[in-house]
């Protein structure tokens, strides 16, 4: 990789652009739109990340005393955030390793701790209701910051969620007396990074996912106006939001749907019903797609819990009525394959032998292969 002394130290986003990719290319007669198949190796990433640091470091130095010197952080993330949507729209796949840090600060495992995204200004606190003082005497509770308030009745078959912002989140989490809530998280930044346009922006996003994916059932249903930010601070909080949605995975929060890549595509049929269910698979489990076909009369084995996710997604309107069917109105993640399987034929299935690739070989099969 070229030093900034080869590059005359310029700030130059077309010269930047060509030094940090063109190493990536194995051949460099490619050009981007030939090289829809490579993948850059992680050390690449921490490579191109490095240099990206340090051309924001030198400028931050350079202007010292001005707005953009000042700005360090904002230079580092926007540089670093152009060039993966570069990357992007190029179609090359990109793979990121993420090394997460977490802090028990009670005696327990479910009790108050933090996650920290290495490298990032992100701290997220997880926490038990019964813990809310806690977290209330750390520094974190009183900056601005996004929350998230889980809690689920007897009755519910999916999580209750409700999700908000405040410029001091400690101070608005007390102010939370509905009953429904057992488990809070929190997002703040280590750094100054967040203000209040940046987290109502972050809000209305998280509440507009939230909504459409339908993977919880929303306590605060409608987002508000979205804030006017600058073109800068969208492209840093997308890198932010994209770093919430990874460490609420990693705590098991999965509210948000299905983003990882997937080639597989997978068939749960009964052709005698004329049922046709069509799904990619990921770690994150089955996205089942629009369009795919559901069994509108199920069997009475089929399972409680299975029996009340159908009943509520004809309520929420992911599933509609098709003539003597039901279809999936939009794309919808299940956590296993079983309940996929089993609310498409609406019967007990075992979703690792009924989801099939084209050529018919299992969803087992397929895992035991890789």
């Amino acid at each position: 990789m070229k030093s900034l002394n080869e590059a005359n130290r310029a700030f130059d986003p077309v010269l930047l652009f060509h030094l940090v990719i063109t190493p990536a290319l194995t051949n460099s007669s490619k050009s981007f739109a030939d090289s829809k198949k490579f993948v850059p190796s992680s050390l690449w990433i921490i490579e191109a990340d490095a240099y990206l640091f340090e051309i924001a470091n030198f400028t931050a130095l350079s202007n010292k005393g001005s707005s953009f010197g000042s700005s360090l952080l904002i230079t580092y993330l926007t540089l670093q955030k152009a060039v993966l949507l570069r990357l992007c729209k190029s179609k090359i796949q990109i793979y990121m390793i993420r090394k997460i840090e977490v802090v028990l600060l009670e005696s327990t495992p479910s009790g108050l701790r933090y996650y920290d995204v290495v490298g990032s200004s992100l701290r997220s606190y997880v926490f038990p209701r019964s813990s809310l003082s806690d977290f209330n005497k750390r520094e974190e509770s009183k900056k601005p910051g996004i929350y998230l308030l889980f809690g689920q009745g007897p009755d519910d078959v999916l999580p209750r969620v409700y999700a908000g912002e405040a410029e001091t989140i400690g101070k608005r989490l007390q102010q939370h007396k509905e009953d429904f809530w057992t488990e809070a998280i929190s997002f703040v930044s280590k750094d100054n990074l967040l203000n209040k346009a940046l987290v109502k922006y972050l809000e209305n996003i998280l509440i507009d996912k939230i909504n459409s994916d339908k993977l919880c059932l929303p306590e605060n249903g409608v987002s508000t106006k979205q804030p006017s930010i600058t073109e800068g601070d969208q492209m840093v909080m997308g890198d932010f939001l994209d770093q919430m949605l990874v460490l609420m995975s990693v705590i098991g929060k999965n509210i948000i749907g299905n983003k990882a890549e997937s080639t597989q595509t997978l068939y749960c049929q009964a052709k005698d019903l004329g049922i046709t269910g069509e799904s990619s698979y990921s770690d994150e489990g089955i996205l089942v797609h629009k369009g795919s076909t559901v069994r509108k009369e199920s069997v009475p084995s089929l399972g409680i819990y299975t029996q009340n996710l159908r009943k509520k997604l004809i309520e929420t309107g992911v599933l509609v009525e098709s003539g003597v069917n039901y279809i999936f109105f939009q794309d919808y993640l299940f956590k296993d394959p079983s309940t996929s399987s089993s609310l498409i034929l609406g019967r007990p299935s075992n979703g690792r032998v009924d989801w099939k690739d084209k050529t018919g070989k299992t969803l087992k099969e397929l895992q035991e292969d890789k």
